[in-house]
């Protein structure tokens, strides 16, 4: 009778063990998907600042004509 326990216990922990190999293989997943978004999100970042100086260099190059514009007038 208590062999049976025995092995009863055995194939327990052994599920348990299966199971937390599992719960492994699904952190190391999620770990990876979330430095995939890190990643998405400094990529997005780096566009946004790109255009930014985009239109600054825009602004700045309306200036540039509305200056000249100006000293033609006179």
């Amino acid at each position: 009778m208590e062999a049976i326990f025995l092995v009863m216990e055995a194939i327990f922990l052994a599920m348990e063990a299966i199971f937390l190999v599992m719960e492994a293989i699904f952190l190391v997943m999620e770990a990876i998907f979330l430095v995939m978004e890190a990643i998405f999100l400094v990529m997005e970042a780096i566009f946004l600042a790109m255009e930014a100086v985009s239109l600054a260099m825009e602004a700045v190059s309306l200036v540039v004509i509305d200056l000249r514009n100006e000293i033609q007038e006179y």
